[in-house]
């Protein structure tokens, strides 16, 4: 009677209680009354499928840290049993586990399962301080606390789970930046959020007293009728763009979305979700207003096109010759490199062998060999090799960097293959911190440096560094015969290559003869760090396909 008692006070407990601890404590106490044990616990499984303790009475933290997350039971096991130890020391249990068992004074303990829909959720557990056999009424008892326990832990999640669903949904609709409002099915508003109130003006109980045909234009109204039959009717949502006269007698565009709300597939009322679109529809009435000035700007800008066309075509004339000029430069340049070849490395090589077969013959003849002969041999084979080194190193540098840039100016200047001298000349003044922007100087100053070996019939050149007020200056000067008189004249494939160059890092490119005589090609990099919007812009941009191609093959 008493254990009956103990089962009906949980059932009791468990419809009053508001909260999950407080089912757990009631069936702490149902358990201990019902099977007469000395101490018990509550244990669910957690988000990782370990078994936790929610609830205990009489049992240390020592005891529940040793044992926590220790079950009979996998978690995904079918039709779980209860599991009886009737004596501990008897027991096939690890020995950890055991150790920790006897210290906390249990001497026997029954697992029971909790479970929900056919899966096992957790246990509770029974301890004896004593040996103890259990009966198969106490095991049937122990099963029906569970089964209670179980449904109570269900109910309260759900329950919590439901509040908290409702929570998250309110606040959507209330935080919601469209306004939302319900109706019964005679338009008659029940509720309407934050948002909604805001956009009509209205407080909660002045919209009770009106419905969704009071508010709507009178224009709008039939429309909002028809629209609104059939979104019941058809029991489908439906759309529209209408008018909603505010407290203040203003107007306001909306779109409005109206969605039946179904019970047993019968509509019971609606739901209307309105979106402020006036600004929208003022931008419409604007834009139907400059259609006249958009069709005259269209014949502008056709206009404006011809002359790009014009203009483009212009350019691609100028490209075509471009790319004749490169070709003209292309053979000039295998041409020199040939006859520096020719002149240069054949010669050295011409003059190995004629020694390393004079050495052959003594060889050959038993007669005594020159040491200046080899030494010879070996200066002309070091020679051609530092001729070698030199043509390459010409033909182009790509390890140019703002720490070296000096130093690759100072070794370009030192090259052999110049036919009129050059020296460089750097004030302290002059700092350039731009990797990319020293690679792009150190390129413009080598083509100057061609171009007057080739163009200016000098007799020297000079490479200057400086500082201009706020800009870094790279100048190349000759003594040469300058730029031609007449300023029409066109200028070279150099003069466009620099210029370009001078483009990619922000920097402009002058070409001038000082004092009518010789030319000075000076470009000026602002000193302030970063890359201009120029540079920034340039940097994507690349020659057409054929300069590009003809270009890399050049340098």
């Amino acid at each position: 009677e008493q254990q009956q008692q103990a089962l009906y006070q949980f059932a009791q407990q468990q419809n009053t209680a508001t909260s999950l601890s407080e089912i757990y404590q009631a069936a702490l106490d149902a358990v201990r009354t019902v099977l007469r044990c000395d101490r018990a616990s509550i244990l669910l499984f957690d988000e990782k499928e370990v078994m936790r303790f929610v609830a205990w009475h009489d049992l240390s933290k020592r005891y529940r840290n040793a044992v926590e997350g220790h079950s009979p039971w996998r978690a995904d096991v079918k039709n779980p049993q209860p599991v009886c130890i009737s004596d501990v020391d008897l027991a096939d249990l690890p020995k950890k586990l055991k150790a920790a068992v006897r210290s906390e004074g249990i001497r026997a303990a029954n697992f029971i399962p909790l479970i929900a829909d056919r899966k096992l959720i957790g246990k509770f557990m029974a301890y004896y301080n004593k040996p103890h056999t259990f009966s198969d009424s106490e095991l049937t008892l122990a099963l029906t606390v569970a089964r209670q326990l179980t449904l109570g832990i269900e109910q309260k999640r759900a329950e919590q789970a439901l509040r908290e669903s409702e929570e998250r949904l309110r606040a959507i609709i209330n935080q919601s930046n469209a306004g939302i409002a319900s109706c019964d099915l005679n338009g008659r508003f029940v509720f309407a959020n934050k948002r909604f109130r805001e956009m009509l003006g209205y407080t909660s109980a002045e919209l009770a007293t009106r419905t969704l045909f009071t508010i709507t234009h009178p224009e709008d109204v039939d429309l909002a009728k028809r629209r609104f039959r059939e979104m019941v009717q058809r029991r489908q949502p439906i759309e529209m763009d209408k008018r909603y006269i505010r407290k203040g007698g203003s107007l306001i565009w909306v779109n409005v979305c109206d969605t039946p709300v179904l019970d047993a597939g019968r509509p019971v009322a609606s739901v209307a979700v309105a979106i402020d679109i006036t600004e929208r529809k003022k931008a419409e009435d604007a834009l139907r207003k400059s259609k006249g000035l958009l069709e005259e700007r269209v014949r502008e800008r056709t206009r404006e096109l011809r002359v790009a066309n014009r203009e483009l075509q212009d350019e691609i004339s100028r490209r075509k010759g471009l790319e004749g000029e490169i070709l003209e430069i292309s053979d000039r340049e295998q041409q020199r490199l040939g006859q520096e070849i020719h002149d240069g490395l054949c010669q050295h090589l011409t003059a190995v062998a004629f020694m390393a077969r004079s050495v052959a013959l003594r060889l050959k003849n038993h007669r005594v060999i020159e040491v200046g002969d080899i030494e010879k041999i070996a200066q002309l084979v070091n020679n051609a090799a530092t001729d070698t080194r030199n043509l390459s190193r010409a033909l182009h540098r790509i390890d140019v960097d703002s720490a070296g840039f000096v130093t690759a100016l100072q070794d370009l200047v030192d090259r052999e293959i110049w036919h009129i001298p050059c020296r460089l000349e750097a004030k302290p003044s002059f700092h350039i911190e731009d990797d990319i922007a020293a690679g792009e100087l150190y390129r413009i100053a080598r083509e100057a440096v061609i171009n007057a070996n080739k163009h200016s019939e000098a007799r020297q050149i000079v490479i200057r560094l400086e500082r201009a007020g706020s800009e870094m200056v790279l100048r190349v000067i000759d003594d040469g015969v300058g730029l031609p008189s007449d300023p029409k004249t066109k200028r070279g494939l150099g003069a466009h290559i620099m210029g370009y160059r001078a483009r990619l890092i922000g920097a402009r490119l002058e070409i001038d003869s000082p004092k009518g005589r010789g030319t000075r090609v000076s470009c000026y990099l602002p000193r302030k760090g970063g890359q201009s919007k120029q540079q920034k812009n340039n940097r994507g941009r690349s020659f057409p396909g054929k300069i590009a191609k003809a270009l890399a093959a050049l340098i």
